[in-house]
């Protein structure tokens, strides 16, 4: 019996001595540097070669923010038109943890509202992403989109009015 304890407490180490390799941030939706529809949803996967995701160390953050707002100027007589940096802030919303793969959970964050045009969206998941033996994901992973522009027949623009 005692051979038996001492065999599963040496593979047991063996397979906690391999896993060193934290988690990681894949397949996002919208990619990095896209110009994607209002859908009002971001989709990234915190996956894990070796080991279950920790879930209670996902933090995911979404900012918005107008990069340049318009506004003219006088200069010497010549107006001129100057962009100035406009920040909105936090993007409120639900976001939806699908654990039934442990080592490839599906993180779905749906926006509470909609995304104005024009924004500048940017997503973090947080540096201390770990997997259930605290490997931790050392820098955040960031990533970046712009809403696009809708296409509306007239009908919609006018209903939209009334």
């Amino acid at each position: 019996m005692k051979a038996v304890i001492l065999w599963v407490s040496v593979l047991c180490a063996v397979a906690l001595a391999q896993d060193t390799d934290p988690p990681y941030v894949d397949d996002i939706y919208p990619e990095d540097g896209d110009t994607a529809p209002d859908e009002r949803i971001i989709i990234f996967h915190c996956k894990d070669t070796e080991s279950p995701v920790d879930l209670d160390t996902i933090d995911f953050t979404v900012w918005e923010d107008w990069p340049w707002l318009d506004r003219s100027i006088t200069v010497d007589a010549v107006e001129v038109l100057e962009r100035t940096p406009k920040v909105i802030g936090d993007v409120s919303g639900d976001l939806d943890i699908d654990d039934t793969d442990p080592q490839d959970v599906v993180c779905t964050f749906v926006l509470e509202g909609y995304f104005p045009e024009f924004d500048h969206i940017t997503c973090t998941v947080a540096a201390g992403l770990a997997d259930i033996y605290g490997n931790e994901m050392a820098d955040d992973f960031v990533w970046e989109f712009w809403i696009d522009i809708k296409e509306a027949s007239w009908g919609e623009v006018k209903a939209q009015a009334w």
